[in-house]
């Protein structure tokens, strides 16, 4: 497709990839997704009225409008019209931006030695290789099973090499998006039984920590605010809690901030 500026669409993780315009742009424009199904994607406005951000929104408008046309078009898309299948034919953008942030590195700051992250090409792999993390992509494996069977490998592989391995994991939250409440338990049986196998071939205590970064409700397929279930492997400190959960965390009450689960975590490495 040719367009006035220079650009490039490079394709992450699933359905996600990244939009690069060449030059010099605002990020302060607003977002094409609407956040909702079954509503019209939104029009690209500027959400600051100087000449660079108008500019920006009237680029990246166009350069939507026009891969609709392309998309919608494609023989692809044709043939799943044809099926009876809706057509990918609308790059949803969103979280404009215009250069990476700076981060102060992890590891110098905090004391330990190096860390690895393993996850996929995406925001948490970015995020902590900006912070000073080596990482290790999860690459697009279909079955769960061979996925973690992946993961596990890696980290028997790994964990003697780094003082902190960091494990992003996204099936429960995909689950819950998709409103898919036995996908989401039958999930959760099967991480159950896979860290019982992990911690097994370990052989030794090591420390781990089990939570998430929020939630997301399975009724709505959104993200909501509350209390994180968070567990603690080997940890010296004493308790017992009922089950690992969302209700049992909103039901203890007991709130653990970042600064304090450091600490924690500081006493065990």
């Amino acid at each position: 497709m040719s367009f006035s500026v220079p650009f490039h669409f490079h394709r992450t993780y699933g359905h996600r990839g990244v939009l690069i315009f060449k030059g010099k742009f605002s990020p302060k424009i607003s977002d094409a997704d609407p956040y909702k199904l079954g509503v019209r994607v939104k029009k690209i406005k500027p959400l600051n009225k100087n000449s660079l951000s108008i500019k920006t929104a009237k680029l990246v408008q166009e350069f939507l409008e026009k891969s609709f046309y392309l998309l919608d078009n494609h023989p692809i898309n044709k043939l799943r019209e044809k099926k009876g299948f809706l057509k990918a034919n609308y790059l949803l953008t969103r979280e404009a931006g215009n250069c990476l942030p700076r981060l102060t590195n992890f590891f110098k700051k905090y004391g330990f030695k190096n860390g690895l992250v393993i996850a996929e090409n995406g925001v948490v792999k970015a995020g902590c290789l900006l912070a000073g993390f080596k990482t290790l992509t999860l690459p697009e494996i279909e079955k769960l099973k061979d996925r973690y069977q992946f993961i596990q490998k890696a980290i028997l592989s790994n964990y003697e090499k780094y003082q902190l391995t960091y494990i992003h994991l996204k099936e429960a939250d995909e689950a819950s998006h998709d409103k898919d409440f036995d996908r989401k338990k039958e999930y959760f049986e099967f991480f159950d039984g896979w860290l019982g196998d992990l911690l097994k071939k370990l052989g030794k205590e090591i420390n781990i920590i089990i939570t998430g970064d929020h939630l997301t409700d399975t009724r709505t397929g959104k993200h909501v605010y509350g209390p994180l279930p968070l567990l603690i492997i080997n940890h010296p400190t004493p308790n017992h809690p009922v089950e690992f959960s969302e209700l049992e965390a909103k039901q203890i009450g007991k709130v653990v901030s970042p600064y304090k689960l450091w600490n924690y975590i500081f006493k065990i490495i």
